[in-house]
């Protein structure tokens, strides 16, 4: 008796779990094999709900901002299939292998559980791009710049600079060749009319006449500010330095459009190699020392921004963009 009783309760057990929805994917690891840096992938999975329960998929999260998520639908009924699309921009990808990962959060029975996806590949950098995100913060006029790097032999040429606003202006400069003889180009980015205060995301697509990478697309977060109290000449930094040669420092003067005194509070750099000091004067506006250490760069390129908090004359944080380029 004892034992069938316990069979009992294995067979209501098992029957209790195949009653509940699982949610699988029949590949849900991807590998790629060698994937060029810079190049797009949609990768799709394709989600079975295989228990007798509906599934609510609540959100997916991604291992990093190159990974977009696209679901085909967020409910699937018992049995029912789905599919999900991971666009993928290896642009930031680091060489050497690489993986891409997605968790897929869903909802069955009151219980939050997770499906993991994983996309594999080795990474060829032979095509860069820095910055490979930019942010433009402040008004009509501010300005960004985006380097292509090609180092092969046989460079690529560019035949078009899109964006996908009308408002974020782009401008492609000739073509140009570093202190090693690699291929370079220059993309300059404006922010034009048309943006209203706040945050726009968009995007920077670079048509080139090579096949294997097509169009090259680098995310644009534009941050629109209006025209604040207290202003920095100039209002950003740019520094041309040859490869080991010390980095000069470069001076801001802030001066308020009341003439009240200038008073700042504190400064902070989004990058260790920043050192700022600053002091009053001349008369009510401040000085600000923008230096960089060059032993903390990782490469001879550096996108960052410094960050000014004023007390006075008005509670204002003034963003100085900071970049520093080779000079070829």
């Amino acid at each position: 008796m004892v034992k069938s009783f316990g069979i009992a309760v294995l067979l209501v057990c098992a029957a209790a779990t195949a009653a509940r929805a699982e949610l699988r994917s029949p590949e849900a690891t991807v590998s790629l094999g060698e994937v060029r840096s810079g190049v797009r992938r949609n990768e799709r999975f394709r989600l079975v709900n295989d228990g007798s329960a509906s599934v609510q998929i609540l959100e997916v999260k991604t291992t990093c901002g190159c990974m977009k998520p696209r679901l085909s639908k967020e409910t699937l009924a018992a049995g029912e299939a789905g599919e999900l699309t991971l666009e993928i921009n290896t642009l930031s990808a680091a060489a050497g292998l690489q993986s891409w990962r997605a968790r897929v959060l869903y909802r069955e029975a009151g219980a939050t559980k997770e499906l993991t996806l994983v996309v594999t590949g080795r990474v060829i950098r032979e095509v860069t791009v820095e910055p490979t995100s930019l942010a433009l913060i402040g008004e009509r006029g501010s300005v960004g710049d985006i380097t292509i790097t090609d180092l092969r032999q046989q460079a690529l040429a560019i035949r078009a600079v899109e964006t996908t606003s009308p408002s974020l202006l782009a401008r492609l400069d000739v073509p140009r060749h570093d202190v090693q003889g690699h291929s370079t180009h220059i993309i300059h980015l404006e922010i034009g009319d048309g943006f209203t205060e706040g945050r726009h995301e968009e995007a920077l697509d670079i048509v080139t006449d090579d096949a294997t990478y097509g169009t090259l697309r680098v995310p644009v977060v534009i941050t629109k500010k209006l025209r604040q109290r207290v202003a920095a000449a100039p209002d950003s930094v740019k520094i041309r330095a040859a490869a080991g040669q010390p980095l000069p420092s470069r001076i801001l003067l802030l001066r308020d459009s009341e003439n009240e005194q200038v008073v700042i509070e504190r400064i902070a750099a989004d990058h260790p190699a920043l050192q700022c000091k600053w002091a009053s004067g001349p008369g009510n506006a401040a000085t600000v020392r923008i230096s960089m250490d060059r032993t903390g760069l990782a490469t001879d390129r550096l996108q960052a921004n410094v960050h000014i908090i004023l007390s006075k004359p008005v509670s204002q944080t003034m963003v100085i963009p900071v970049t520093l380029t080779p000079d070829s």
